[in-house]
């Protein structure tokens, strides 16, 4: 952990905080909040060492992923820092589990989503393939917009280039959300996409094949 803040001080770094167990797993059969709390007290103070006594933790980007188990310990209670983001997840194949509510919304640190455009694991996998509709993405973005968690948007896409196009619509949502806040912003994308790359005498049709 300290040779990972040591590497990433030189740098414009966001720091994960937290821990889970080897292999992707769960750290523990049950939910311990206390030793949860214990590591990331103590990544903190890693972090003060690291980057200086003059420089305010809440000055250092922070995350917590509340991915699959992670979010029971958070909602079993467990404190974290409000300088530190909080992360909320999809469960993998883009329903976000989640949103900050009434209690959330005024921490410091806000709010932001981790999403999956590919995922290697149980039940099955998806990957290398794009299955992925841009009106889902649209959906559950703007959820996510509407209730604050816009302050890291983070997606999951495995290998980049067969998720090129959900990636290229998630990104610009993420750079200008103003710019597609109509309900229809998935199909309006998807036909500027396709003209640009096409050109405009087949951007109809492929705009139906991709819906």
């Amino acid at each position: 952990m300290r040779d990972g803040a040591i590497r990433a001080k030189p740098y414009e770094s966001i720091i994960t905080m937290g821990m889970r167990g080897s292999g992707d797993t769960a750290l523990s059969a049950s939910i311990d909040t206390g030793q949860l709390e214990n590591i990331v007290d103590t990544q903190r103070q890693i972090l003060a060492d690291v980057y200086g006594r003059n420089q305010s933790l809440s000055s250092i980007p922070q995350l917590w992923c509340l991915y699959k188990e992670v979010q029971g310990f958070y909602e079993a209670g467990m404190k974290v820092p409000d300088d530190v983001t909080l992360l909320w997840s999809d469960e993998n194949w883009g329903n976000i589990r989640r949103l900050p509510n009434a209690d959330d919304r005024d921490r410091p640190g806000g709010a932001g989503v981790y999403f999956h455009f590919d995922y290697d694991g149980l039940p099955r996998n998806y990957k290398w393939h794009n299955t992925i509709q841009q009106q889902r993405t649209w959906e559950q973005m703007s959820m996510a917009y509407a209730r604050n968690a816009r302050g890291i948007w983070i997606v999951n896409v495995g290998d980049i280039k067969p998720v090129e196009i959900p990636l290229t619509f998630f990104l610009e949502m993420a750079y200008d959300y103003s710019e597609w806040t109509a309900p229809d912003s998935g199909s309006t994308w998807e036909r500027m996409w396709a003209s640009k790359t096409f050109g405009e005498s087949y951007a109809t049709e492929i705009t139906y094949l991709l819906d």
